[in-house]
């Protein structure tokens, strides 16, 4: 894919304001990527299950998906991290992204 990159993050609700801001950005070419974080306690493994968490993040993926229509191309993540600005960082190092947008 040639077009921008862009990816959104949330620990929360559904940034519906960013991913429009967002397909705006990537354009015709690009692709939207949402990511929902869930904050892992230090107290336990990183893959605990968190079913209720899970379930939440996977709610606001579900619901990202109605939302970003506008994009040409949308996919998501569920990562899990100690910290939002963790989980947030290790994406964008795995994977090249052009623009972070975040709603607050």
């Amino acid at each position: 894919m040639s077009g921008t990159r862009v990816l959104v993050a949330t620990d929360h609700h559904c940034p519906a304001v960013a991913l429009r801001h967002a397909a705006a950005l990537a354009g015709r070419e690009g692709e939207v990527v949402l990511a929902s974080v869930l904050v892992v306690p230090h107290a336990q493994p990183l893959e605990a299950a968190l079913d209720r968490a899970v379930a939440d993040a996977c709610a606001v993926l579900d619901a990202g998906e109605r939302t970003a229509a506008d994009a040409a191309s949308f996919d998501t993540r569920l990562l899990r991290a100690r910290s939002f600005a963790e989980a947030v960082l290790s994406a964008m190092e795995e994977e090249h992204f052009d623009v972070l947008v975040l709603q607050v």
